[in-house]
């Protein structure tokens, strides 16, 4: 079984929530208490197909408790761009040792939420079977639709608002789109 190191890219800061929230970092928003960031970094470090997790994001990260679970914490560039090459690059020199032939890299964002271990294992097994030099994962619109027929409304408590979870993400539960894809 190949194993993947993983780059979470966490470095926004005031996007669209910070109105809402008064969250400057959308990583340190919390959902249900955790904070975005954690959720993925758990995730990912449950999953048995990922291997060392980076994370690209401000020192304020640092306080949380998640971060034991990361290899290194890369500070921010002045863009995405910037933030993806010293993360792909700290991944190729300092984890494979330079090596060409090595199993690649995953890349997910702070607000990847809805992951799960399962989710991603699933998603890395199928990456195995790809030949490609670079993957690109998504869910189908079909799966959105499946899941919005089925979507019973809740709310996340996010801080000290409520926002209504189609304003995160149009699916509601992932292990429903998760299900539905095998059955397609």
């Amino acid at each position: 079984m190949k194993k993947y190191h993983v780059i979470l890219l966490a470095g926004g800061e005031k996007g669209p929530l910070f109105e809402r929230t008064g969250f400057v970092e959308k990583a340190l928003i919390p959902i249900h208490g955790i904070p975005m960031l954690s959720r993925v970094i758990e995730a990912f470090h449950q999953a048995e197909r990922a291997d060392e997790i980076v994370v690209v994001g401000s020192s304020n990260l640092d306080q949380l408790e998640s971060m034991c679970r990361v290899r290194k914490r890369i500070a921010p560039g002045f863009n995405v761009i910037q933030n993806l090459v010293h993360a792909i690059t700290y991944v190729k020199h300092r984890l494979y040792g330079s090596r060409s032939n090595h199993n690649g890299y995953i890349i997910s964002f702070c607000d990847a939420v809805f992951l799960t271990p399962d989710i991603i294992d699933d998603t890395l097994q199928t990456v195995e079977k790809v030949d490609g030099d670079i993957v690109f994962h998504y869910v189908e619109r079909s799966s959105f639709e499946f899941a919005r027929s089925l979507r019973k409304e809740f709310a996340l408590a996010l801080a000290t608002n409520s926002i209504r979870e189609c304003d995160l993400l149009r699916a509601a539960f992932p292990e429903t789109l998760h299900n539905h894809s095998k059955a397609n």
